[in-house]
């Protein structure tokens, strides 16, 4: 008796993810075929028992596939199902599986036939670490961030050029990319498909900027190119740590609160150079919102209850100014929301 089968796992090219079309799972080159073939004497009725994710599609020419779709195979018959995977966005490899099922003979146990295709993608820019952090005091000097770009191209010249930063806070000092080796091949998976690969060591000195948004961290993105026209892109985040001033909640939000009732929300303020502070109160009088402190005593970190007694309806929106005796940051502002309802 005859049987049917399935190619063996197929894995594709490695790809550069600069080369990946938008539109991939449409496109046959970044496609899996797995022709099936029926060597038994009657037709075999095949059904999708499973596919991995939505994200992807199995096509039968052009007709996609889902699971319960039942086709025929007829004896001694071969036919192509195509696993279509979704671009790849990750330096990764990534496996897409289906399974179909059929009966051999009538009310034998079903067989299982799985499939699997492996696709392969490689970032143009591996970057190390992937978020750039310096930190500040009162007074700091500049600060020296590091980090280690790994370049990978079809053409060895490409992977030589070294890797250009753009994007860094005003007064920052990046110094020359210094190679860590000579480029090197990778093996590759098909042949005509190679790959090189070179890293690179970048360094660059910060000042510490000045601070807009009350001591908060300030977030940059780099992006990091290649010297070459149409060099591909990456970015990475850099962040502007600010350890002075105090940081607390930037929102809070009370959701909804009926006119003329008391609520309550606990908060915490926290001085970022472990400066001892005292909370003295809302720097504005006459408002519906006060905030308490659990300590009279100077702290480094307060617990206050912030209460707010609404009057009329409507979504309200204040920006509260708490006082405080911290040295470098006398006020600190909190956006304070609610939606207040009828009682």
């Amino acid at each position: 008796m005859g049987t049917v089968s399935c190619s063996d796992p197929q894995q594709s090219k490695t790809w550069l993810l600069g080369e990946v079309d938008q539109n991939i799972e449409d496109k046959t080159e970044g496609a899996f075929s797995f022709p099936f073939s029926n060597s038994t004497s009657q037709p075999i009725q095949i059904r999708v028992r499973s596919i991995g994710c939505s994200c992807y599609a199995i096509r039968r020419g052009e007709a996609r596939l889902k699971v319960g779709d039942v086709f025929e195979l007829g004896a001694g018959q071969a036919e192509t199902l195509t696993l279509h995977p979704p671009r790849p966005t990750a330096d990764r490899a990534s496996d897409y599986q289906f399974s179909v099922e059929y009966e051999p003979a009538p009310a034998a146990p079903k067989e299982v036939i799985s499939c699997q295709g492996t696709l392969v993608t490689i970032a143009e820019y591996r970057i190390n670490p992937g978020l750039i952090s310096a930190e500040f005091v009162k007074d700091s000097p500049p600060q020296a961030v590091r980090l280690e770009i790994t370049r990978t191209a079809r053409d060895s010249q490409a992977a030589d050029h070294p890797p250009v930063i753009t994007g860094w806070p005003v007064g920052a000092q990046a110094q020359e990319p210094v190679s860590l080796g000579p480029v090197l091949e990778v093996p590759a998976s098909e042949p005509g498909a190679q790959l090189w690969r070179k890293s690179w060591r970048l360094s660059a000195t910060i000042a510490r900027p000045e601070s807009s948004a009350a001591g908060r961290d300030d977030f940059r993105t780099l992006t990091v190119t290649g010297a070459e026209p149409g060099s591909p892109q990456a970015e990475v985040k850099l962040a502007l740590r600010f350890r002075s001033g105090l940081y607390g909640p930037q929102i809070v939000h009370f959701g909804d609160v009926p006119a003329g009732q008391l609520v309550t929300r606990r908060i915490q303020i926290l001085a970022r150079d472990d400066q001892p502070f005292r909370i003295t109160g809302p720097s504005e009088d006459g408002l519906a919102l006060s905030i308490e402190s659990e300590s009279d005593a100077p702290v480094k970190s307060h617990w206050g209850n912030l209460t707010f007694t609404p009057t009329e309806t409507g979504d309200f929106r204040h920006m509260l100014e708490i006082a405080t005796d911290h040295p470098e940051q006398p006020t600190l502002l909190v956006e304070v929301r609610a939606h207040v309802i009828s009682e």
